[in-house]
């Protein structure tokens, strides 16, 4: 009970982090800068965790999740405020391509120590979501005073995240260092799967306020929805390891990218604000179920050997390839043919995925 309550909370602090970093991209518009230059900023994450992911991983495979976790921490919180006190766009160009470079390390190494050490994931992972919603909810009322709260949120967040896991035991690395090797075919198949899937994901959260804009809807609105739909990934946790043993991973993940596109075909058919926000409810059995159900692959079907590896390119894949193809091809098809063309092609896409899925589970 003791190592549950502390999960909970290390979760509950490193999604307050994804949180409140998210606003970052309203502070650099506060700041003066233009959407392509926010654009740029923003895009460092992602591009970063294509480099940093490998990296990570394998020191971790000698030092351990705990040991590169702690290291992170602190250069993280020195960059994140050069970020703040640098002025003029290449500054904090400069700034925060070195926050991007540390920051995306902590929350996979947390995350693979909770699926190694916590049965009841599912109920764990749940206070990650809580997180979430209570930093994006404090920070919306602190961010109308000044957006320096959005730096002292996230330096008081990763310092007690520094604290928590000093009493953490590390998982032994010895027997995967010695025997790692490649993860098997399928599961590479599975995780362009993954790509599809998240990557339209990812197109819905970037573009609805667009969608709503074009549509001359309140864009508060879209806002308001995006942190909302947040919550209803808390009834799939308190329920996911019921529902995993019932459909297994393979159906459940499935079942992911269905919702997925049935998601995306809806939202251009709704013809009013109030319909538009409701369907995102949804989200509740997208992103989180997908999630769940390869991180229990990775930890309950794979050999301990080729977990290091299938983690690192899963988090790969979360953190860089799918927010990349999510926002730069959404936004070059939006242009191309339109937003609403953009959901139906990306909603027939991912239901066509999931139909090809079900008819390899088995294989898979």
């Amino acid at each position: 009970m003791k190592e549950y309550k502390k999960f909970a909370l290390i979760e509950f602090l490193i999604y307050s982090i994804v949180s409140s970093y998210a606003l970052l991209s309203q502070y650099f518009a506060e700041v003066g800068f233009s959407s392509s230059q926010i654009g740029i900023l923003m895009s460092l994450m992602p591009i970063n965790s294509l480099i940093t992911n490998p990296l990570y991983f394998r020191i971790a495979e000698k030092k351990g999740k705990v040991f590169i976790l702690r290291v992170l921490i602190l250069p993280t919180i020195f960059f994140l405020w050069l970020v703040f006190l640098s002025k003029g766009f290449l500054h904090k160009l400069i700034f925060m391509a070195f926050l991007t470079f540390f920051l995306p390390g902590i929350i996979p190494m947390a995350e693979s120590l909770a699926i190694e050490k916590i049965p009841s994931y599912g109920k764990v992972r749940l206070w990650g979501t809580v997180g979430f919603l209570v930093s994006a909810f404090s920070l919306g009322i602190l961010v109308r005073f000044s957006f320096v709260f959005i730096f002292l949120w996230m330096t008081s967040i990763l310092a007690l995240i520094f604290v928590t896991f000093r009493n953490v035991r590390d998982t032994s690395v010895s027997i995967e260092r010695r025997e790692r090797t490649r993860v098997p075919g399928s599961f590479l198949l599975i995780l362009l799967f993954v790509i599809l899937g998240i990557s339209s994901n990812y197109f819905n959260f970037v573009f609805l306020p667009v969608l709503f804009k074009l549509r001359n809807y309140d864009v508060s609105l879209a806002g308001v929805t995006i942190s909302l739909m947040t919550t209803t990934e808390i009834l799939f946790l308190i329920f996911s390891e019921r529902i995993l043993r019932f459909m297994g991973t393979r159906l459940l993940f499935n079942s992911g990218l269905l919702v997925i596109g049935l998601r995306l075909l809806l939202v251009p058919l709704l013809k009013n604000p109030l319909s538009a926000m409701l369907i995102q409810f949804l989200h509740g059995w997208t992103y989180i179920v997908i999630y769940y159900a390869v991180m229990q692959m990775i930890q309950s079907e794979l050999p301990l050997k080729s977990r290091t590896i299938a983690r690192t390119l899963f988090w790969m894949t979360l953190q860089g390839f799918a927010p990349i193809t999510g926002s730069s091809l959404g936004g070059f098809l939006s242009e191309a043919i339109g937003i609403s063309q953009t959901y139906y092609l990306l909603g027939t896409a991912t239901l066509t995925s999931a139909f090809v899925f079900f008819l390899l589970q088995r294989k898979l």
